[in-house]
C-alpha cells in the first residue's frame, strides 16, 4: 500500500521534555542509537553518498546527505567529531544529523522563494506494526550549535513501504509531503541539551518503515532565533530511537467517519475503562462513555499515567432537522397567506399543492403538508388553513328609526369569525361592548352623536378602529 497521503493520516498530540525515559519494552528500531557502524567517517557526508554506507540500517530516501556524528576519533580536525560541536551524543558514541530547513538568518523574511532543502533518516522496523494497535514512539533531539534558527515540525511517519525521491544532485533535498504521525509542532531551542520528542499512534495499517524528519513545507513551518552569531540552518542531532508498547495499555480511541443523526435519534461510544488511563471529553467530561445527540464537534482524548501518552480522535455530527409548519392558522379570505417551514434552511422540499418551492401562497380553506425529501431522515408535517370573512367598508353612519332601513351597525364580510366589538363615547366610556359581535348592535340607549368602535380579533391578529355616527330623527 502507498504512504498514507497528507490528508488521510491521524495526527496525534505530542509530548517532550527532559525527563528520564520510562521502562521500555521491546525496541522495534533496529541500531536505535546509531551504534553499528560499517566503517568510519571523518567528514561531511557529500553528494552521491548516503548514510547507509556508513551506519547500519539507516538510509537517507532523498538526495539530501544525513550525516552522522561520532566521539572517536578525537581528533579535533575530524569533522563530525561530535566534541567539537560541544556536545555528546545521549547515549554510546554515535548520533546522526539532519537539516530540517534551508532557511537561516539571513534569508528568513523571504522563506517563500528559497528552494527548500530536507535531509531524513529512514529504518526497516524489525517487524511490521499490527493494524489497529496503539504504539509509542520517541526520539532525542538536540539543535547543532551552529543553527541560526530553531525549527518546528520534526515528525516521525510510519508507512507500509519505503518513502523516497529519486533526485540527481541538482534537486536533491526536497521535501517529501506526507502528514507524520508523530509531529512536534513547537520550534525547539534545546541550549545544548537533548529534548525528547515522543507520542502515541494507532497503527492504521501494518507499518513497516519509519522515517524521520521535516515533511512540511518553508511555509508551513515555524522559526525562532536560536543564535545570531553563526548563519546556520536548523540542524538537528538525533539518537535512541524507539517504537514500541506504551507504558500502559492505551486502547485505540476511535470516534468512526463524521455521522448524521435523524432527530430524536442519538449515538453512544464507549470505551473500556483501563487501570492507568484517563478519558477527557470535549465539554470536560471523564467517563468512558458518551452520549451524542446534537449537531456538534466532538472530541476524546485518552492518557495514560504519567502522560506518556494520549491519543485523541474527533467526530463531526450532524443531526438533520426535521421539517415543521407553524399552528394551524386562520387569514381572511381575500388575502392570500404564505405557508412556509419553520426553518428556512431545509431544502429538497415537496408541498401538497406540487410545488417544490421553498414556500406556497394559499388563497383557499384547506389541509396543507409539507414533506422533506430526504433518504435517511424524511419528515412531514401538516397545517390546518381556514379561510374567513374580514370586514370590507366599515360603514360610518347608521340610522336606528326602525323603518327596517340601516337600522343597525352592520359591518359587511365578518362571516362566523369570533370578532370584538367596543364601542366608545367621546369621553372614552364604553357604551356597547360584545364577544363575539353579532353585527346587529342598534344603538341601545345612545343618543346621536359620534362614537368611536375598536374591532378585533386574537385568531387573525387584526385590529380596526374608526369611528361611527349614530343618528337619530
Amino acid at each position: 500500500m502507498a504512504p498514507v497521503p497528507v490528508a488521510m493520516a491521524r495526527l496525534v498530540t505530542l509530548l517532550f521534555g527532559l525527563l528520564a525515559n520510562f521502562a521500555l519494552a521491546q525496541n522495534l528500531v533496529p541500531n536505535p542509537s546509531f551504534e553499528e557502524v560499517l566503517q568510519p567517517m571523518c567528514s561531511f557526508i557529500v553528494p552521491g553518498e548516503n548514510i547507509s554506507q556508513y551506519v547500519n540500517n539507516w538510509r537517507a530516501p532523498t538526495g539530501g546527505t544525513t550525516d552522522y556524528w561520532t566521539t572517536t576519533p578525537t581528533a579535533t580536525g575530524c569533522a563530525r567529531n561530535i566534541k567539537n560541536a560541544n556536545l555528546m551524543p545521549r547515549t554510546g558514541g554515535t548520533c546522526i544529523g539532519l537539516y530540517v530547513s534551508a532557511i537561516n538568518l539571513n534569508n528568513l523574511t523571504n522563506a517563500a522563494n528559497i528552494r527548500p532543502y530536507r535531509e531524513y533518516a529512514q529504518v526497516r522496523l524489525r517487524q511490521p506494526l499490527v493494524k489497529g494497535k496503539v504504539y509509542y514512539a520517541e526520539f532525542y533531539t538536540s539543535l547543532w550549535e551552529r543553527s541560526s534558527l530553531a525549527s518546528n515540525n520534526l515528525g516521525m511517519l510510519f508507512t507500509t513501504t519505503p518513502v523516497e525521491r529519486n533526485e540527481d544532485v541538482n534537486s536533491r533535498g526536497g521535501i517529501m509531503t506526507y502528514r507524520p504521525q508523530i509531529n512536534y509542532t513547537d520550534p525547539l531551542i534545546t541550549n545544548g541539551r537533548w529534548y525528547k520528542v515522543s507520542g502515541c499512534f494507532v497503527a492504521d495499517d501494518a507499518y513497516q518503515y519509519l522515517t524521520i524528519g521535516n515533511f512540511y513545507s518553508e511555509t508551513a513551518t515555524t522559526f525562532r532565533v536560536a543564535q545570531r552569531t553563526i548563519n546556520g540552518e536548523p540542524y538537528y542531532l538525533i539518537d535512541d530511537v524507539y517504537v514500541g508498547d506504551p507504558e500502559s495499555a492505551l486502547p485505540a480511541v476511535s470516534l468512526g467517519r463524521d455521522t448524521v443523526l435523524c432527530n430524536q435519534q442519538s449515538i453512544s461510544y464507549r470505551f473500556p475503562t483501563v487501570p492507568g488511563v484517563t478519558y477527557r471529553w470535549q465539554d470536560g467530561t471523564t467517563t468512558p462513555t458518551y452520549t451524542v445527540d446534537r449537531t456538534g464537534q466532538y472530541v476524546i482524548r485518552a492518557t495514560t499515567s504519567g502522560n506518556q501518552c494520549e491519543l485523541l480522535d474527533t467526530v463531526q455530527v450532524q443531526v438533520e432537522p426535521i421539517v415543521r409548519l407553524a399552528a394551524d392558522t386562520v387569514f381572511c379570505a381575500d388575502e392570500p397567506i404564505t405557508i412556509k417551514p419553520l426553518d428556512p434552511t431545509l431544502t429538497n422540499l415537496e408541498w401538497s399543492t406540487g410545488s417544490r418551492e421553498p414556500t406556497v401562497q394559499v388563497s383557499q380553506s384547506g389541509v396543507y403538508w409539507i414533506r422533506r425529501l430526504s433518504a435517511q431522515c424524511p419528515s412531514a408535517d401538516t397545517l390546518v388553513a381556514r379561510a374567513v370573512g374580514c370586514p370590507g367598508a366599515v360603514p360610518n353612519v347608521f340610522t336606528p328609526n326602525g323603518d327596517g332601513i340601516n337600522d343597525t351597525f352592520r359591518i359587511p364580510g365578518l362571516g362566523n369569525q369570533p370578532w370584538h366589538m367596543t364601542i366608545l363615547n367621546r369621553w372614552g366610556n364604553v357604551v356597547y361592548e360584545a364577544d363575539p359581535y353579532p353585527n346587529n348592535w342598534d344603538g341601545g340607549s345612545a343618543p346621536s352623536g359620534v362614537y368611536y368602535f375598536r374591532l378585533n380579533t386574537a385568531q387573525l391578529k387584526r385590529n380596526y378602529t374608526g369611528t361611527i355616527t349614530i343618528y337619530r330623527e
